[in-house]
């Protein structure tokens, strides 16, 4: 299912996805459907830099933003309403370095993986609506990793 929606276009729900929580067991997933888009589609922000004042710049052109390693923080709330806004469809704001602002009209599609559960500052029952928590829950030991899977696959 999750899959399936990554790759609809355009957006129409209010959710992002966040794979987790063993370690290294989403990566694979994560490079696959990374694939699936072309180069310029995609940014990798973690859910920390939605907060920044010009992070957000690649967004513009983005369909998706895929970011496979977020570490244990606690996100701020201006991460946070920027994911919801965006999510939601609202219009966000985007500052550009010595550019004029743009502002972004659509929904693009955020796809995260995580080794912890998500933390923010405060309580904010809307956000956690939008989450959607993908589980990996079985890590492969080392010795018995396949390095060549994701081009098996």
């Amino acid at each position: 299912m999750a899959l399936g929606y990554l790759l609809v276009e355009p957006a129409r729900e209010k959710f992002f996805f966040i794979m987790g929580y063993a370690r290294d067991s989403e990566k694979v997933y994560g490079a696959i459907v990374q694939k699936l888009f072309p180069e310029e589609a995609i940014s990798n922000l973690s859910l920390r830099e939605l907060g920044g004042k010009f992070e957000t710049e690649s967004l513009l052109d983005a369909r998706i933003n895929i970011s496979l390693d977020l570490p244990r923080e606690r996100l701020d709330v201006s991460a946070v309403s920027k994911l919801k806004r965006i999510t939601g469809g609202d219009g966000v704001e985007i500052q550009r370095k010595n550019q004029r602002s743009k502002k972004l009209h659509r929904r693009i599609k955020f796809l995260f993986a995580s080794n912890f559960p998500l933390e923010i500052e405060g309580e904010d029952e809307a956000f956690f609506k939008r989450v959607v928590y993908l589980p990996f829950t079985h890590s492969i030991p080392d010795d018995e990793q396949d390095p060549n899977l994701e081009k098996k696959i």
